[in-house]
């Protein structure tokens, strides 16, 4: 899109050159013209104002008086008046040094009031007013020779010149040079031409009395005096000014000259005095009728005479219509030509706003034909100044630039419209990318083909410590360690081939440590589907690689302990029942075969004895339960937590006389492993149960309640309670908060419980308070932690 950017303002551009072309074509015989059309468009294209001078004859001196142009009336005269207060010596001033060197002189960035004050003092008033803030100083040479120089000005608040203006000013600038130096060839011509013609004259005068004055027909001559007293006129000239031969003679010659061409004849009779022929020269004469002939006349003084001269008149009417015509048609013919060539849609509007012209491209925007828009008003494709609306009712986003136009006696205005809707479009998305880019943590890098980093957002600078300017132009091969070098070349050989690459690698820091990053390598392409370079993004997989690896080792540790946990699970299992079953089994054959010979306190020792080893084999089966918890497969199903409540409930309480009242919650389910939460709550409700029995009716209770937008499941009872000093207790094995003989357990059912709940992602809480129940909340996370 960029390169599409630029080729549409290349065209532009050179759309901008063709149209000063022919203009300054078109004023070539006319040097001060050529100086006044250059200022005004410059003013138009690149600046706030221009001022251009011309080199004198003697090559010493920048002329007085030049041509300037600002867009501002007032500014502009006062800029006029200045240029024309003297000449600038070549060599002095800036515009004087760039004479000198021929070289361009461009400030970016100007102070307005150091740059007044380092000028000469007769330009501090008008500099002060036009508070400088960039200018371009160009030299005009055309064919070898110093022809000039012109001055460009930008004045506050505008932006400073960049380097596409600077560029434009000075195609625009070889033009003009090249008319100012055409315009001087012109004017030579000219007086070279005079010249013959005066000789021509002279042998006219010389010939003036011979009989050919009075009937040759094509060519009106005429004697008179300086005073303007006419002596002879032939039927030719009568015939030009519609008079008659009477009427003439009773008038004063100069009568018939415009007020506006007087100066002609003055120059005319000065000639005439010094040299005895008035050169060719373009007049006017008025008609009878009013109206003016457009004629070509020569004089010489007649042999004999210091006042009286005769002279040759040549209508020129008839010729000059016939050129007007044929210059209107030729332009008629130009301006058809540029219009449809214009890569932009052209409408032309009269003062009321109604179309009269639209180019082919205007045509192809909007979606009419230029037979359905002419006469139409322009609010029907232009409802604003920033939108166009097609025939079919889509809206485009537009830029339009307006002229004013003055043809054959109206005034018109003519509008250059862009449909910038795609651009746009493409800008906003270039920019959000931009953004995206610049705000990731990840380096994202342009690169050529070649190897070469083109881009580096800030991801890239934090990644790998070198600064855009460090890096930008440098080979990407000054991250890649050297024994890697290869495999950069085989990735951009994929990636020429429209192939995008990842994989993960060791890249250097500019420190000189190394990184491991997980690369990915894309092709980038033009508006052809070429490739023509790479994007690169890098992300820092360090800490993972470490990670990873601690991970790994961690995993074997475990795995190492889990196997040891699992041996002694085995001896627990087998070594330990076994001497248990042989303490129990002696204890109670020495009640069943000897307790009439043993007295009272011998058998409570062996009945102890025997209840010792019938706890040590519950807490074996407790140990072994919890390992069980810790070591199983996690395989989660959806669970109706309130039937497995309900089921232990009846199974703990159905053969008990106790009182108790059960509030269960329909209809409460989880994603949980099967035998784990039926673990879960046998030990949770198992537990209430028990530090119920001393109260006259037990009130146990399970439900579902929402908390910081998650839920939790709740077993709560009216219990003993406990002193929430030594809640941390609770879940930890062996940890007992009552003594055996007011409650008998193992000291592990919580501690099983709260790793039932981790393995689920989730955590368990209690709270409660001596004599008065507890209450232990608990989630399961959908997710698996």
């Amino acid at each position: 899109m960029e390169i599409e950017v630029e080729r549409n303002r290349l065209v532009e551009h050179v759309r901008m050159l063709v149209d000063i072309s022919y203009e300054l074509a078109a004023a070539t015989d006319d040097s001060r013209r050529v100086l006044e059309l250059a200022a005004r468009r410059l003013t138009e294209l690149v600046g706030d104002c221009c001022a251009i001078r011309t080199v004198t004859e003697d090559g010493e001196w920048l002329e007085a008086g030049g041509a300037a142009c600002h867009r501002d009336p007032q500014l502009h005269d006062a800029l006029e008046a200045v240029m024309l207060s003297g000449r600038q010596r070549i060599g002095t001033g800036m515009s004087g040094r760039v004479a000198t060197t021929r070289l361009p002189h461009v400030i970016a960035r100007i102070d307005p009031a150091e740059f007044a004050a380092a000028s000469e003092p007769r330009y501090h008033p008008l500099l002060e007013r036009l508070a400088v803030v960039s200018s371009i100083t160009l030299p005009l040479v055309c064919r070898g020779e110093l022809v000039g120089v012109v001055n460009l000005l930008r004045g506050a608040p505008g932006e400073p010149y960049d380097s596409g203006e600077v560029d434009l000013a000075t195609s625009v600038a070889e033009h003009v040079a090249l008319a100012i130096g055409n315009a001087r060839l012109v004017a030579s011509e000219r007086r070279a031409r005079e010249l013959a013609e005066q000789a021509v004259a002279s042998r006219l005068a010389a010939e003036a009395r011979f009989a050919r004055l009075s009937d040759c027909g094509i060519i009106g001559t005429l004697v008179c005096d300086a005073d303007g007293r006419v002596h002879e006129i032939n039927d030719a000239l009568l015939d030009m000014i519609g008079y008659t031969r009477d009427e003439i003679m009773a008038m004063n010659w100069r009568e018939l000259t415009p007020p506006d061409w007087s100066h002609v004849d003055n120059l005319a009779a000065g000639e005439l005095v010094r040299s005895g022929v008035g050169g060719l020269r373009e007049k006017q004469y008025v008609h009878k009728s009013g109206g003016r002939v457009t004629v070509l006349v020569g004089s010489a003084l007649l042999e004999g005479y210091s006042t009286r001269s005769v002279s040759f008149v040549l209508d020129l009417t008839g010729r000059r219509a016939a050129e007007v015509a044929a210059k209107q048609l030729r332009e008629e013919r130009m301006f058809r030509a540029l219009l449809e060539s214009a890569p932009d849609a052209m409408v032309i509007t009269d003062e009321a706003g109604a179309i009269a012209i639209v180019n082919t491209r205007g045509e192809e925007i909007f979606g009419y034909s230029r037979d359905e828009l002419a006469g139409k008003p322009l609010e029907l494709v232009l409802p604003d100044e920033e939108r166009g609306l097609r025939r079919d009712g889509t809206e485009l986003v537009i830029e339009q630039t307006t002229s004013p136009l003055d043809y054959d006696g109206k005034r018109w205005v003519s509008r250059s419209i862009r449909d910038v809707t795609e651009r746009r479009r493409a800008e906003a998305q270039r920019g959000r990318l931009a953004a995206i880019v610049d705000a990731s943590d990840d380096a994202i890098i342009g690169k050529s083909l070649e190897g070469i980093i083109t881009s580096w957002n800030p991801g890239a600078a934090r990644l790998f410590g070198y600064t855009a300017e460090e890096i930008v132009g440098e080979s990407i091969s000054k991250l890649i360690p050297v024994l890697a070098n290869s495999e950069e070349r085989e990735v951009l050989a994929a990636v020429a081939r429209g192939e995008v690459v990842r994989f993960e690698a060791m890249r250097c820091h500019k420190s000189g440590r190394e990184l491991a990053v997980a690369v990915t390598t894309s092709p980038v392409r033009d508006a052809n589907g070429r490739v023509i370079g790479a994007s690169k993004v890098a992300r820092d997989i360090t800490e993972k690689r470490q990670s990873e690896y601690a991970l790994a080792r961690a995993k074997e540790s475990a795995e190492t302990s889990a196997r040891e946990l699992e041996a002694f699970s085995y001896s627990v299992a087998h070594d330990l029942r076994a001497p248990l079953r042989g303490m129990n089994g002696f204890a109670q054959m020495l009640l069943d075969d000897y307790g009439g010979k043993l007295d009272e306190e011998a058998r409570d020792w062996l009945n102890e004895i025997a209840n010792n080893a019938r706890k040590m084999g519950a807490l074996i089966d407790a140990l072994l339960s919890l390992s069980r918890v810790t070591r199983s497969e996690l395989r989660r199903e959806s669970i109706d937590l309130s039937h497995l409540v309900r089921a232990a409930a009846v199974h703990i309480a159905g053969s008990s006389e106790r009182v108790a009242e059960w509030e269960i919650q329909d209809g409460i389910r989880a994603d949980v492993d099967p035998s784990l939460a039926r673990s879960l709550v046998d030990n949770l409700i198992g537990n209430a149960w028990k530090f119920t029995s001393k109260v006259a009716v037990a009130r146990i209770a399970f439900g579902e309640i929402e908390r910081d937008g998650a839920r939790e499941f709740f077993v709560r009872d009216n219990g003993a309670g406990f002193d929430m000093a030594y809640a941390n207790k609770l879940f930890a094995p062996f940890q007992r908060l009552h003594t055996m003989r007011e409650f008998e357990g193992t000291g592990i059912g919580l501690a099983t419980v709260q790793r039932i709940v981790r393995r689920h992602g989730g955590r368990i809480t209690a709270e409660g308070a001596v004599g008065a129940g507890a209450t232990f909340s608990f989630s399961l996370p959908a997710e698996r932690a």
